[in-house]
């Protein structure tokens, strides 16, 4: 299977003016346009449904409202040693979203894109091992920079769980950088064992933030808040055809359908 094509169409997609071009730079350099024609070895491929929160009455969602895919590995490029990518499609509301962390002994890097019809940002974020960092925002032609210091415990989303999936050590309050926000939060984080399975969990002044479950397979379920949305792994044919179906489930939701 081909290694995220669908980045060289996203690249594709973003049309920058004079004005930003400075936003094309950035993205090249964070690895947004790189394609790899296969996956390289010891890499881990994880294909999600996403499901709307149960209803009033307490029955499920009849159908998923999106999919995601979660691709973890070794990184090819000199200089790193981690890339953790995940890509979160929502059917109803035609958004797209592709996160991107690169994780070596001197840098960290972030790009976050999301993409919606004749709209949508990118966010970057480079971070040092002192725990000095840089971001910008991408949006309409303008972008907006920050700078911070942090420390050198500041932590990556994705890759923070990467280390909860590895069995390493992690607890107590650290900065995480939130894409949303394009700022740092500081989370508390615990990992803790129920029937056997391992499960991390993130919180903001005691509000869940974030919930990934282990199995002996992996990745088995996340969501990022309480009573949201949620995650379960399914098979790549089951992702195949959901993706298959997203178009008729679009025009249904909006009444386009032919």
């Amino acid at each position: 299977m081909g290694f995220l094509r669908l980045l060289a169409l996203l690249a594709a997609l973003l049309v920058l003016s004079d004005r930003s071009a400075a936003q094309g730079d950035e993205l090249e350099r964070a690895g947004i346009r790189e394609v790899f024609i296969e996956l390289p070895s010891g890499t881990t491929l994880e294909y999600f449904r996403i499901d709307a929160p149960p209803g009033v009455d307490g029955a499920p969602s009849p159908l998923p409202i999106g999919v995601a895919r979660w691709i973890s590995g070794p990184d090819p490029e000199v200089g790193f040693k981690w890339r953790t990518e995940l890509e979160v499609s929502y059917f109803a509301e035609g958004t797209r979203v592709l996160q991107i962390e690169r994780v070596g002994p001197e840098e960290r890097e972030l790009v976050f894109r999301e993409l919606r019809d004749r709209s949508g940002r990118t966010v970057t974020l480079r971070m040092n091992k002192a725990g000095e960092a840089e971001s910008s925002v991408a949006f309409g032609g303008d972008i907006l920079r920050r700078s911070y210091e942090v420390g050198t415990g500041a932590a990556l989303p994705l890759s923070i769980v990467e280390v909860a999936r590895r069995g390493e050590p992690i607890h107590g309050p650290i900065p995480i950088f939130e894409p949303l926000s394009n700022g740092f939060e500081e989370l508390t984080v615990a990992v803790s064992k129920e029937d056997g399975h391992r499960r991390l969990t993130l919180r903001r002044s005691g509000l869940l933030v974030g919930d990934y479950e282990f199995d002996e397979q992996g990745l088995a379920a996340f969501s990022w808040q309480r009573g949201g949305p949620r995650a379960t792994r399914i098979d790549s044919e089951a992702f195949a055809r959901m993706q298959r179906n997203a178009r008729p489930l679009d025009a249904a939701a909006t009444g386009n359908e032919d």
